[in-house]
């Protein structure tokens, strides 16, 4: 349901974290206590943080 990012649950926790898997300048990690919380806080992220253009790669012609 949310591509952009891998979301885990810590049972010893007891709090949902989500790990953006889209570029960004730093690693970007939210935490919440609950499900929609979580969901609340990866928005917010979403709206704030840039997000990094990937390097281009060079495509060389096959000989």
């Amino acid at each position: 349901m949310e591509p952009a990012w891998t979301i885990l649950y810590g049972p010893w926790s007891r709090r949902f974290y989500a790990l953006a898997l889209y570029p960004t300048p730093e690693p970007l990690v939210v935490e919440a206590r609950t499900a929609q919380e979580l969901l609340a806080q990866m928005r917010q992220a979403e709206q704030e943080t840039p997000v990094r253009a990937r390097p281009r790669t060079a495509v060389t012609p096959a000989a």
